[in-house]
């Protein structure tokens, strides 16, 4: 994968499709928000795809890495968590607990 990480409508059919060769190997994904420079509802619409899909599949999926402020108040804003998500951990926690 590229070394910046773009969840956003313009990448995410590439970005989906690189996710999936991941899935498809024995190897966990973890998504870096360290690495992501963009994030909007798709993006985010592809996270919680990931989270449902690995727990269909038993595949490992990881989020780690700070979150960048304007990305924090986008998860606020559509709802995917009640709490401020600081971090990729956090997020992950929060998707884990409501899917």
């Amino acid at each position: 994968m590229n070394d910046t990480l773009l969840l956003n409508i313009e990448n995410i059919a590439k970005t989906h499709a690189e996710f999936l060769v991941v899935l498809d190997s024995e190897l966990d994904l973890i998504v870096d928000f360290e690495k992501c420079s963009e994030l909007d509802l798709a993006g985010l619409q592809l996270l919680v795809a990931l989270i449902r899909e690995s727990k269909d599949n038993k595949k490992k999926v990881f989020f780690r890495g700070k979150l960048k402020k304007e990305h924090t108040q986008l998860i606020l804003l559509f709802g995917l968590s009640e709490d401020l998500c600081l971090t990729g951990e956090e997020l992950e926690t929060n998707l884990k607990a409501v899917l």
